[in-house]
């Protein structure tokens, strides 16, 4: 119809902070909310999140950001000497998070050039998507 919007909300969690801004743009009569989780358990009201038995996470706390990137080498160089070439080519081992897409492009290219280091590949909004998918 004519005038009408459609608003879709995508987000990864849903922390109050991004429920109170879903709600601030949908109206509670016309609203299908639809959950898709991995792990955890949805009901109609919550959802209780939790990550995959099979996904070790850690938290580690720096303080620079260069300590930041000798800390991230670390582990993944631990990564690579701890299985196999075979497996570090049939799987993917890691996925790391950055703030911009331009820090995606720097740590991608100073990860390519260190050794010891599983094959680092990125993957961002501005990429075409033949290049995502391969």
């Amino acid at each position: 119809q004519a005038g009408t919007r459609q608003t879709l909300l995508f987000t990864a969690t849903w922390p109050e902070t991004v429920k109170r801004v879903a709600c601030s743009f949908t109206s509670p009569t016309k609203t299908a909310l639809l959950r898709v989780t991995t792990g955890g358990t949805c009901s109609a009201h919550s959802v209780s999140l939790a990550a995959c038995a099979s996904v070790s996470q850690q938290v580690v706390l720096v303080h620079t950001e260069s300590e930041k990137e000798e800390r991230l080498l670390k582990i993944l160089r631990k990564l690579g000497k701890n299985i196999s070439k075979k497996e570090v080519e049939d799987r993917d081992l890691a996925l790391v998070f950055v703030g911009t897409k331009v820090r995606c492009s720097e740590l991608t290219a100073k990860l390519q050039k260190c050794s010891g280091v599983p094959k680092t590949v990125m993957l961002h909004g501005d990429m075409p998507q033949d290049e995502r998918d391969s």
